[in-house]
């Protein structure tokens, strides 16, 4: 599917569930946001949200710089992209969020969810060339979502798979 099927699919998804929502007081039970391709966080539902989550445009995000560093033996990592010279971790064990970069940039993007539902969002900028990492503090329990992208706005051409995990 490209692109652009993808972006008018989770469009005319929105406006349903938006029009269903007017029409009856209530939100629908079985609408769940579709994975956009090429949006940002703050426009678009998460990518990979559960069925029900908040859209990420109701959720602002935080944007942090790393500091450099050296991660533990323990972190969780998704698969390094080889493409963009990128990789996220998460140590779950002070909740910190772990961005590598062999590149001009890297971006850990993450999500947290509580109850199932978004609460906190944000991405951890590295420039450094090497590891870095954004000390978070999350909801004990919660679900935490991330991924590395080496764009800033996550076109998923430049982004590795999303991992999930718990702190």
């Amino acid at each position: 599917m490209t692109d652009r099927r993808i972006i008018t699919a989770s469009l005319a998804t929105v406006l349903a569930g938006l029009l269903a929502f007017t029409a009856a007081g209530t939100a629908p039970a079985a609408a769940a946001p579709v994975p956009t391709v090429g949006a940002t966080a703050a426009t678009a539902p998460v990518p990979g949200s559960a069925p029900g989550a908040a859209a990420a445009a109701a959720v602002d995000y935080e944007i942090d710089f790393t500091t450099p560093g050296t991660p533990p033996d323990d972190v969780v990592c998704g698969d390094f992209d080889w493409t963009n010279s990128a990789l996220a971790c998460w140590e779950p064990y002070g909740d910190v969020v772990w961005v590598l970069s062999y590149g001009s940039q890297a971006v850990g993007w993450w999500w947290n969810y509580r109850g199932g539902a978004l609460y906190r969002q944000g991405k951890c900028v590295n420039n450094h060339g090497d590891w870095g990492y954004c000390n978070k503090n999350m909801y004990e329990g919660s679900e935490v979502r991330f991924r590395a992208c080496t764009s800033a706005d996550q076109v998923d051409r430049e982004c590795s798979a999303i991992v999930r995990t718990t702190t």
